[in-house]
């Protein structure tokens, strides 16, 4: 991700931000990095939505639990979000 972006209101990812070729790709390390990365950005709201690589979100007890560290990251699933 780009550390030159300008503060704003809101960012939206829009998945595959891993490369995983299968539902036993899951690398939790890559999601990590991912959120890390993303809940740093200068944006009020941050909103990602997974792509179809992004297999290890389909584990969601093991995903949930390491989206609870990162309450400013908002993970649309079947869902909305609303300020």
């Amino acid at each position: 991700m780009d550390g030159d972006l300008s503060p704003g209101d809101v960012i939206v990812h829009s998945g595959d931000f891993t490369n995983g070729e299968s539902s036993t790709d899951c690398d939790f390390n890559s999601v990590r990095q991912f959120l890390d990365q993303f809940s740093k950005l200068p944006f009020k709201h941050k909103i990602f939505i997974g792509g179809n690589h992004d297999h290890a979100l389909q584990f969601t007890d093991q995903f949930d639990e390491l989206l609870n560290q990162y309450p400013n990251v908002n993970y649309l699933f079947n869902s909305s979000f609303q300020q």
